[in-house]
């Protein structure tokens, strides 16, 4: 199921990878630390014809220009440059991510990151890929083994230090497709996001899920959280300190 939709996804975003490469050209300031480049536009321009030139009925949320759009069945999620800034910078920890949606859930995954030559495939019920190969996570880490990264605004502050004080070591990574693929391979235990766009959430957590992760969402005092953790135990303590702060 969905393998056309794979193949010609996939396709399309592995070929932006030269555009990627060439890095900004213009920037313009969208509110505080966020920007768009040229090449957000122009990878998502590319995107979108793809995807209305093969699947013309499909819906489109995508960051820049489609972010007012609500899901429903058949529908593309796009973040054409997760981490601008990184990527203004010329930092690896940036890259492109899609998510496709359909019959209630979401069902593919797609996470290139064009610096480091890494893309990640997901399927709902299929696994999860890198450059061809699959991952799992490891599952048995300690709490003190494990290294933990965070969405780089938004997460509390009070939260993120008393994580810090049970695991090995914390993360700020400035790029959501980053910090999930790195957790979906083991680089990392987990990524906590402070987030409720569909753009920077959706394909990591379907990413994350397909390599073994235990994965949970919530929103408390009005603050949409995400966590993808390599073991139950890990989640339970993140997500018990969540609760804490709520309090």
């Amino acid at each position: 199921m969905f393998e056309r939709e794979t193949k010609l996804m996939a396709k399309a975003i592995k070929k932006l990878g030269k555009i990627f490469l060439q890095g900004a050209d213009e920037k313009t300031a969208k509110g505080s630390r966020d920007y768009v480049t040229d090449k957000d536009l122009k990878c998502e321009e590319i995107l979108i014809n793809t995807i209305k030139k093969y699947f013309p009925k499909d819906n489109i949320v995508s960051e820049e220009t489609n972010k007012s759009n609500v899901l429903a069945d058949r529908t593309w999620i796009i973040d054409p440059i997760d981490g601008t800034l990184n990527f203004m910078n010329y930092l690896p920890e940036c890259g492109i991510q899609v998510a496709f949606y359909a019959q209630g859930e979401s069902q593919l995954s797609f996470i290139y990151l064009p610096k480091l030559d890494e893309f990640y495939f997901a399927k709902n019920g299929g696994g999860a890929y890198l450059n061809g190969k699959q991952i799992v996570v490891n599952k048995n880490l300690e709490l003190d083994q494990c290294m933990v990264s965070f969405s780089d605004h938004k997460v509390d502050e009070k939260l993120k230090k008393a994580i810090a004080q049970k695991v090995m070591s914390t993360r700020l990574f400035g790029s959501a497709c980053y910090s999930f693929a790195k957790t979906a391979s083991s680089s990392t235990a987990a990524y906590l996001i402070a987030n409720n766009n569909l753009w920077d959430y959706m394909p990591g957590m379907l990413l994350c899920k397909e390599a073994g992760c235990t994965c949970t969402s919530g929103e408390i005092d009005g603050t949409t959280y995400n966590l993808a953790c390599c073991n139950e135990n890990l989640s339970k303590f993140i997500t018990r300190e969540i609760k804490k702060m709520a309090k």
